[in-house]
């Protein structure tokens, strides 16, 4: 938004938002990553691996509530 008004961003901001997105990037990478495992475990007709691709999938959305929670308290701080 500062470079929208032609500001620069100062480089405590610079970090912190780099920062940020690290934070972010790593929850998101491993629910993809979970994601596409469980797609590949539901192809097979074997049960077993049906059943793992169900823990896969949990464990995602784990990952992706951990962003969610990331994103909260990162709205709640600039509040």
């Amino acid at each position: 938004m500062e470079q929208a008004l032609g500001k620069k961003p100062l480089p405590e901001e610079s970090a912190a938002a780099a920062k940020l997105i690290d934070e972010l990037r790593q929850p998101l990478a491993a629910a993809s990553n979970y994601a596409g495992a469980a797609i590949l475990l539901l192809h097979s007709s074997e049960i077993e691996e049906q059943c793992r691709a169900v823990c896969l999938l949990e464990k995602a959305t784990q990952q992706i509530l951990r962003a969610g929670e990331i994103a909260r308290r990162l709205d709640e701080a600039l509040a």
